[in-house]
């Protein structure tokens, strides 16, 4: 018997066992099913409950560190090279979807899982909240003044943190078992989509520093 050319089998998907017509009736004793590394295992509750956790409060600490400011108090920058809060949100708010599509891409087109593990999700996350080495925004998340401060760049923000935030409530992507290439290590997706809340946090930190200026505006 000479089998037809299908192609390369897909790796997850739809499997049939003696497929038959529809007027045919066929009995098995016994099928099993045994998972292996490459079968799509979302993350459990734990896993999600942690990265929504870390994602819901650094939105509610950005709303409540701008909450209440001036025209005036969004625009004050404490020198000519350093940004403004309203520059650090707008700046915020786009990283979010880019840093998403970048860690996401990974889900179909992931590397191959690394041999050991060379970086922990809590050194990630330091590394990423760390302010005493200084970098480079990509050209595409610099602040440019998108949005009017106040009511329409928070609104941003909160658009771009909550649509995430209910795509982590209903995924069932397999984050743990993609990995993706990150800071000249290879990371599961999963611990890639953490540095979008500790990157907030890395910044938060810049927008406490800017109100606690000597001659940031009093109202």
């Amino acid at each position: 018997m000479v089998r037809p050319v299908r192609g390369p089998r897909a790796e997850v998907g739809f499997f049939g066992l003696q497929n038959h017509d529809r007027n045919s009736t066929v009995y098995f004793r016994e099928v099993a099913v045994l998972p292996t590394d490459k079968s799509p295992v979302p993350i459990d509750n734990s896993e999600r409950g942690r990265i929504l956790s870390y994602y819901h409060a650094t939105r509610k600490q950005i709303l409540d560190a701008t909450s209440g400011l001036s025209t005036e108090q969004w625009k004050f920058k404490p020198a000519p090279e350093k940004w403004s809060v309203a520059e650090v949100v707008e700046h915020l708010a786009l990283t979010e979807d880019f840093i998403f599509g970048y860690a996401t891409s990974f889900l179909q087109h992931s590397l191959p899982q690394p041999a050991d593990i060379k970086i922990t999700n809590e050194q990630l996350v330091k590394q990423m909240t760390d302010r005493s080495a200084p970098a480079q925004a990509p050209a595409e998340v610099r602040p440019t003044g998108r949005w009017q401060p106040g009511i329409e760049l928070v609104g941003q923000f909160r658009s771009h943190r909550d649509r995430l935030i209910d795509w982590l409530i209903e995924t069932k992507e397999p984050l743990k078992r993609a990995w993706a290439p990150w800071g000249g290590t290879t990371v599961s997706v999963y611990d890639a989509l953490f540095m979008i809340p500790a990157h907030t946090e890395r910044h938060l930190q810049q927008i406490r520093e800017v109100i606690a200026n000597a001659n940031f505006p009093k109202k």
